[in-house]
């Protein structure tokens, strides 16, 4: 189980930031696109890397996501 968080890297909420600026820049610039998709790849790749069951790779996936998304 992971004793940290990924969004406490200061790399980590650097890239979330600019990542929501640009999404706020892209949807003023013109028509709201009729859905996003987001393709969740490289849990698994994560979890090995860190050592760790591989749900605990995917948990931390969604945590990201779900800190991206939130506007």
């Amino acid at each position: 189980m992971f004793a940290y968080s990924l969004v406490n890297f200061p790399f980590v909420i650097y890239a979330i930031s600019f990542l929501k600026d640009l999404l706020v820049s892209i949807l003023k610039s013109g028509p709201v696109p009729g859905h996003v998709a987001f393709v969740m790849d490289g849990n698994r790749r994560f979890a090995k890397v860190q050592g760790v069951a591989l749900k605990e790779g995917h948990k931390a996936g969604a945590e990201t996501l779900a800190s991206v998304s939130l506007i």
